[in-house]
């Protein structure tokens, strides 16, 4: 069963297993785009707007890309912890942008002083890569 698992695996990489190899598959899932889906309680919708309009040059500058945001007027199943009212979609070129993004201080100063003050809650609900089309 071993054998076959190598054949397998020997296959995938061209008949050879190299270093090369590997370090080409993990430079392939570095450079892969990412989506993160999350949700948030928004309690002062004004700050948040300021917050969104201003940190909207912030993902440019990180390559991200909003899919979509919805605002959720009822939901009907969710964990104690899970309140939410809106509802969004960010992608990013990769989980390296999105850590850089995530880590910048531009990013940090308006979540400091637009997105605490103005959100409750924030739930992340998964990352995950995004598979070619």
């Amino acid at each position: 069963m071993r054998s076959a698992a190598v054949l397998v695996l020997l296959a995938a990489c061209g008949g050879e297993l190299s270093s090369d190899s590997a370090a080409s598959t993990a430079q392939a899932q570095a450079e892969t785009p990412v989506e993160s889906l999350v949700g948030v309680m928004i309690e002062d919708a004004e700050t948040y707007a300021e917050y969104r309009l201003l940190l909207a040059p912030v993902l440019d500058a990180h390559g991200a890309e909003l899919i979509f945001e919805v605002r959720v007027d009822e939901v009907l199943r969710a964990r104690d912890n899970e309140r939410f009212n809106r509802l969004f979609l960010m992608r990013f070129p990769s989980a390296s942008a999105a850590q850089r993004f995530s880590q910048n201080a531009e990013y940090l100063s308006l979540r400091e002083r637009l997105f605490d003050p103005s959100v409750s809650n924030t739930v992340f609900w998964a990352r995950y890569p995004v598979p070619p089309r």
